[in-house]
Parts: structure tokens; sequence; C-alpha cells
């Protein structure tokens, strides 16, 4: 029976049997369980988001990736992120058009996980 080809490691190019990083850069477990983080509407992403969402993306057709790649982004292969991240549903920032930028789906979990500090990371302070 024919074997998979040989992978090697993300980070140093060591090869590996299986998972995508070497015994030496493989990364901790995480701490957090899923169920301390809010659900989404909690978290300010509820139906009065999506139906923003949808008019935001309604209202600029042919939108581009903020990333730079210059993919077109629309409501069906993107998101659309705060460029100044919102806190709490009261903030004036959630809802502000001139805080919105489009992203390609991935390019939005990229850039978000790099202002984090990494996957499941608290969000940085914003400085009032």
């Amino acid at each position: 029976m024919p074997q998979r080809a040989a992978s090697t490691c993300v980070v140093c190019g060591t090869p590996i049997t299986q998972g995508r990083r070497c015994e030496q850069h493989r990364l901790p477990p995480s701490t957090r369980t899923p169920d301390e983080r809010p659900s989404a509407a909690q978290r300010g992403y509820d139906y009065k988001w999506r139906n923003f969402r949808y008019a935001w993306f309604a209202s600029n057709p042919g939108s581009t990736c903020a990333c730079g790649c210059g993919a077109r982004v629309d409501v069906t292969n993107g998101d659309l992120d705060h460029i100044i991240p919102f806190r709490g549903k009261d903030d004036p920032l959630r809802f502000d058009p001139s805080n919105m930028q489009a992203f390609l789906h991935g390019h939005h979990s990229k850039k978000t996980n790099k202002s984090r500090g990494g996957a499941g990371q608290n969000f940085k302070k914003r400085s009032a």
C-alpha cells in the first residue's frame, strides 16, 4: 500500500510523521475550556450585528481585502472587521461604518490572531 509523503515541520523543516510541527515546536494545549468563552451574541455579534454586516456589504459592493492582496470581498467570503475593536454592546464603535474594513475570512483570522498575540488570547486593551 502506498504511504503518504513525509511531512516537514512548518517551523524548522524537520521531517515529521504526523501533525504540522515537530516535537520541539509543538504548541502547548489550550488552557481555556470551550465553555469559558462567551457566546458570539454575548460578545456583541448578534442579529443587530448580522443585519449591519449585510447592509454594509450591500452598500460597499466590490470591496477589496484590507490586507492589500486585492481580492474581492463580499458577504459570502469575507468578514467585516472593526479597525478599532469595540468594547461592549454600547460602544459607539460597534456600528460605526467608518470603523469597518472588509477582509477575506482567512486574512481576518490572521489579522485578529496577530493583534491579540495568538489564537485564543484576550483582547489587547484599547487606550482611552
